[in-house]
C-alpha cells in the first residue's frame, strides 16, 4: 500500500520503552518514504531536541516519567520556536472522548491509540505531514501577498510624501515671490498694475480648497478609511479639524501645516489644542499619538 507523502522528512519519535519505540520507528522505515527518524525517551528529552532540531513531525506517547506526552505538547505549542510543529499522541490507557478532547486542546493534530496498527500509522503520518504541507504553503503564499501589500503601501507613501513636499514647496515659493513683489512700491502705474495682477494670479494660485482636495485624493490612496472613521466617531469635527488630523497622520511639523495653510505656527498650536479638546483628550496624551494609535 502506498501514500502520498514527502520525502526528506525529519520525524521524532518518543517513548519511554525502548521496545515501542523499536516498534513504531520499524513501522516507518517500512513505509519506505525515506523518513529520517530521531528518538527520545521523555518529553524533556524530546522538548529539548525539538527545539534544536524542529523535526516536522512528534510522534509520542501519553504516558512518560519526568515529562508526559500531554505535557510536552503544551510546552512546545506555548514556544513560539516549536508551536508549529504537528504532534500525533499514542496511548494505551488514555483513550476516553475526554482524553482525546484533552490531546487536541493541548495541541495535538491527531491521535493514535495502542496497539498500533502499521498501516494506521503510515495512514496518520502521511495525512499529517500532507496536511501541514498544504498549511505552509498557504503560510508562503499569505506571506508573499502581506509583502506585496506592503510593497504598494510603501509605494503609496512615497507618492503621499512627494505630493505633501511638493505642496510646501509650491506654497514657499509663490508666498515668496508675493511678499517680494507686495514690497515694490515706487514703481510706475503700468508697471504697479502689473504687479499687481501677478499677487492676484499668485493668490489664485495658492487656493487652499484645492491644493486641499488634491492633497486628499492621495492621503486617501494610503489611509482609505480615515476620515470616514475619524467622523463616525467624532461627528463634529469639522472640515478644518480632518485637515488637520490628516496633516499630523503625515507627521507634518507645526511649521509646514502653517506654511501649506498660508498662516502662522502659532495659528496652528492653537487648532491643535481646540482639537484636542473637541477629542477629549487629556493634556498628557499628544494629538499624534492619539491619532496614530486609532488607526492602528
Amino acid at each position: 500500500m502506498s501514500f502520498n507523502t514527502l520525502t526528506g522528512v525529519n520525524i521524532l519519535v518518543v517513548d519511554d520503552q525502548s521496545e515501542n519505540l523499536q516498534t513504531i520507528t520499524n513501522f516507518l522505515e517500512e513505509a519506505n518514504q525515506g523518513y529520517d527518524l530521531l528518538t527520545a525517551s521523555n518529553g524533556q528529552i524530546a522538548y529539548n531536541v525539538a527545539q534544536k532540531l524542529l523535526p516536522d513531525l512528534i510522534i509520542s506517547d501519553w504516558d512518560m516519567p519526568q515529562m508526559n506526552g500531554l505535557e510536552m505538547t503544551k510546552a512546545l505549542k506555548k514556544n513560539p520556536v516549536t508551536a508549529d510543529i504537528p504532534i500525533l499522541l499514542i496511548t494505551g490507557v488514555y483513550t476516553t472522548s475526554e482524553n482525546l478532547k484533552a490531546a487536541l486542546d493541548a495541541g495535538a493534530l491527531d491521535y493514535i491509540r495502542k496497539p498500533i496498527q502499521k498501516v494506521e500509522l503510515w495512514a496518520r503520518v502521511a495525512s499529517v505531514l500532507n496536511l501541514m504541507s498544504s498549511y505552509r504553503t498557504i503560510k508562503d503564499q499569505n506571506q508573499e501577498i502581506e509583502r506585496k501589500n506592503q510593497l504598494i503601501k510603501e509605494q503609496k507613501d512615497r507618492e503621499l510624501n512627494t505630493k505633501i513636499l511638493e505642496l510646501n514647496q509650491k506654497t514657499q515659493v509663490l508666498k515668496t515671490i508675493r511678499e517680494r513683489l507686495e514690497k515694490l512700491h515706487t514703481l510706475p502705474e503700468a508697471e504697479a498694475l502689473e504687479v499687481t495682477k501677478i499677487v492676484r494670479f499668485i493668490e489664485k494660485s495658492m487656493d487652499m480648497e484645492n491644493e486641499w482636495q488634491n492633497f486628499k485624493k492621495y492621503f486617501e490612496k494610503v489611509h482609505p478609511r480615515f476620515f470616514t472613521i475619524l467622523q463616525d466617531r467624532f461627528p463634529k469635527l469639522t472640515t478644518e479639524d480632518l485637515k488637520y488630523c490628516a496633516y499630523v497622520k503625515t507627521h507634518m511639523s507645526n511649521k509646514e501645516i502653517a506654511n501649506l495653510l498660508n498662516i502662522n505656527t502659532e495659528s496652528v498650536r492653537t487648532h491643535k489644542y481646540r482639537l484636542k479638546k473637541k477629542l477629549g483628550l487629556p493634556k498628557e496624551v499628544e494629538l499624534k499619538e492619539f491619532i496614530s494609535q486609532l488607526f492602528n
